[in-house]
């Protein structure tokens, strides 16, 4: 594969086992996305009302106070509670199957595009 160089219009050799390869569009979003993915880390997390401390003893007994029934201080309606649908630690984790592509390539498949 040979290119010209503008300035001088100078002609340059390029080995094809490196730039003559197609160009796959899917698999180099599929290596780019997991590259940056695998890299990435999970801060963000929240209690839930099983992970909050305390609320083991009922607030108040359960009949003749004329308050709703309670059972835990801990609820996500109470103050100090645990929140309802509490976001957790997640996997960003994405693999690339190294039978559809080796590495190489689609490093290559980037110079090419």
């Amino acid at each position: 594969m040979e290119i010209n160089i503008l300035p001088n219009n100078e002609k340059i050799n390029l080995s094809d086992a490196c730039f003559g390869v197609d160009y796959k569009k899917t698999l180099v979003h599929q290596v780019i996305t997991s590259y940056f993915s695998n890299g990435r880390e999970n801060y963000s997390s929240q209690k839930n009302r099983s992970d909050v401390r305390g609320g083991g003893k009922k607030p108040w007994k359960q009949k003749g106070t004329g308050r709703a029934r309670a059972g835990t201080t801990r609820g996500p309606i109470w103050r100090g509670g645990g929140v309802t649908f509490a976001s957790g630690t997640r996997n960003y984790t994405e693999k690339v199957n190294k039978k559809n592509v080796q590495r190489r390539n689609e490093i290559n498949n980037v110079w090419v595009a």
